[in-house]
């Protein structure tokens, strides 16, 4: 039996009476709206409820089959515009598969003059970076002006409102850049890869062997990175920030032919000096985004500019004495202050891999120490590991075989997951090294165990739980939350002492 036909046995809803072709611009929920519309329904729930779609495959505008069995079309026409969910938090959209994080079904965002003139809704408005329509440049509205209602699946046309209201831009929007514009225009080129629906601008054509999902990829790390190292966002103040990165975006990418230093700086918000040394680093979002950027086949063009350019920077250009020009008093008198300031530097502080040397311990062992942070540390000259000297000085030999870990842990009675934290943290300061075996002192391990079972009784500020209550926990629970349990202990015994 067909499913046309097990829907007209068991249930009252009917192949609908008007029944238009999809429109090529349009996905499964643009339809399902359209249909709506023509069948004078309240919302597409009305139709798609009744044939057993769960809430998910009815927000989605339903299935294939569905929608052949209410249209009575063939399957085949359906195929394209139908969204499916995938494995991993993504979706087929326009056959396309995309990151969950690029797309948003739920919550709708209309372009006021495209859905009037038209009367469709377009399946680009689905993807999460497009704010504005790339052909008018006007903001996408995502809520009613009149009712206040965000725009869901629970209405009953493309262009009105659950209250009936027809979608309007709202008044304060305002319009984007002919730049932004161009980037969006991108994307939905990129998304319907059909030239008679949307042809790719030439601004862009660089990125043209770049997915969609490996373009969106790109783009949103390039807006994280300008939204937290940028700090002074020019342009429109009725612009939002991460409207005002976009566009920050947009120009970098419509100027990346002019040369990576050109798109740097703007990306930076910086120009990029000629003479200037600029680490791998600064390309942190392409390099050590966790999409994997650098590794993307259509993406490839770039990494190879990219690393082109720091090759080039990577050379030293020294500067000429004329450049320099000669030394002034001021210059000298505070190279004699650098200097005092470094005496005065080397009385509280010491190398860590030379501390061994201050007291009778054994080298090795205080280097391992220092390397465990259970001391006061800094970093010194050359970014080196330095130790504060008063606690070298009062080092003491420790009479005991070093125990590692595992033993540490199973003496102080606490998981080797919390000792191994603890001993990191600044109530667990080494007094006694060990002179064989593991790094941990049986001395320091007791005096630990003894804190921490002078404090059961304390309650753990922000928890609500006693020391004894917080150790009863799980490994896992006891790591989220030692940050309280230290600064608990570390209070408890500045009030003992």
């Amino acid at each position: 039996m067909s499913l046309l036909s097990e829907i007209q046995a068991t249930d009252p809803v009917r192949p609908l009476v008007v029944t238009p072709l999809p429109d090529p611009r349009e996905a499964a929920i643009g339809y399902a709206l359209r249909l709506c519309d023509e069948n004078s329904y309240d919302s597409p729930t009305m139709f798609l409820g009744g044939v057993g779609l769960d809430l998910t495959s009815q927000a989605l505008g339903g299935t294939a089959p569905v929608l052949s069995a209410l249209t009575v079309k063939d399957e085949a026409t359906y195929e394209r515009i139908v969204i499916r969910k995938a494995e991993d938090h993504s979706y087929f959209l326009k056959e396309q598969r995309l990151s969950g994080r690029h797309v948003n079904f739920h919550h709708h965002k209309i372009c006021p003059v495209c859905v009037h003139t038209y009367g469709v809704h377009d399946a680009s408005w689905h993807l999460s970076l497009i704010t504005h329509c790339p052909a008018h440049r006007v903001a996408l509205a995502n809520e009613c002006r009149q009712c206040g209602s965000g725009y869901r699946m629970n209405r009953p046309g493309t262009n009105r409102c659950k209250c009936g209201a027809p979608v309007s831009e709202h008044p304060s929007a305002q319009p984007c850049s002919t730049e932004v514009a161009t980037l969006f225009a991108t994307m939905r080129a990129k998304l319907f890869n059909d030239t008679c629906i949307a042809t790719p601008p030439r601004e862009l054509s660089a990125f043209e062997d770049a997915s969609l999902n490996e373009f969106l990829n790109l783009i949103n790390a390039m807006h994280k990175f300008v939204v937290q190292h940028c700090r002074n966002l020019v342009g429109d103040k009725l612009l939002t920030r991460e409207q005002r990165a976009m566009h920050v975006v947009a120009t970098a990418l419509l100027q990346l032919e002019q040369g990576v230093d050109v798109f740097h700086g703007t990306l930076r918000g910086r120009p990029v000096a000629s003479d200037e040394y600029v680490p791998a680093a600064a390309f942190r979002w392409f390099k050590v985004h966790h999409a994997g950027l650098i590794k993307t086949a259509g993406l490839s063009f770039l990494a190879g500019r990219i690393d082109a350019f720091l090759a080039e920077r990577r050379v030293l250009r020294p500067k000429s004495e004329a450049q320099r020009g000669p030394r002034s008093p001021e210059a000298a008198l505070r190279r004699e202050e650098a200097l005092r300031d470094s005496e005065a530097f080397n009385r509280k502080w010491v190398l860590a891999d030379k501390a061994g040397s201050l007291t009778d311990c054994d080298d090795d062992y205080v280097r391992w120490a220092a390397r465990l942070k259970l001391f006061t540390w800094a970093k010194g000259i050359g970014n080196r590991m330095v130790v504060a000297r008063e606690e070298i000085l009062r080092l003491r030999l420790s009479a005991s075989i070093g125990l590692q870990p595992e033993e540490a842990s199973a003496l102080a009675d606490i998981p080797v997951q919390l000792f191994n934290r603890l001993a990191r943290s600044r109530i667990h300061v080494a007094q006694f090294i060990p002179s064989t075996g593991g790094p941990h002192s049986k001395e320091d391990v007791l005096r630990l165990k003894g804190s921490i079972d002078d404090a059961r009784h304390v309650v753990i500020e922000g928890l609500g739980q006693t020391v004894q209550q917080f150790l009863n926990r799980t490994p896992k629970s006891m790591l989220n939350s030692t940050k309280p349990l230290v600064e608990t202990m570390a209070k408890h015994r500045r009030s003992t002492q």
